[in-house]
Formats: C-alpha cells, structure tokens, sequence
C-alpha cells in the first residue's frame, strides 16, 4: 500500500466486518434463454393437463415421453 501501512487481507476483512468470500466472488454470467425456446412445451402440457386433469406430473411427464420420443424432467 502506498502510505506504508501493511496489513493482511483477512485483517482488512475482520477490521471492516466483510467476507473474505464475498471479496473472491465473481458472478458467473447469466444464460440468456428466449421465451419462445420452451412454449412448445408448455402448451403441450397445459393441453395435456386439460384432457387429464387427474394426471399428476409423472404421468404427464411419461404422455410427454411417449409423444416426443424425448426424456423430459419432472
């Protein structure tokens, strides 16, 4: 440091009350997703839901599956 005074960046931290972590932290960038990537998706579920309404989400998600030869989270 320029005026002489030597200090330790833990001691800096602890003197001003900060994480030492939140000091190293670098925000990772977020991933932009279009909204038009997945509403395929969910209007094929809410129509799914409308024609059977007492199927939960793994059945749904099995109908899904099945009709899109593709694996889909719950």
């Amino acid at each position: 440091m320029e005026d002489g005074i030597r200090a330790s960046i833990r001691t800096i931290c602890e003197v001003l009350g900060f994480n030492r972590s939140n000091l190293y932290y670098a925000e990772k960038p977020h991933k932009k997703r279009s909204k038009t990537d997945e509403t395929w998706l969910v209007d094929e579920i809410r129509k799914l839901i409308e024609q059977y309404p007492e199927y939960g989400t793994r059945r749904i998600t099995a109908v899904l599956s099945r009709r899109h030869s593709k694996s889909f989270n719950r």
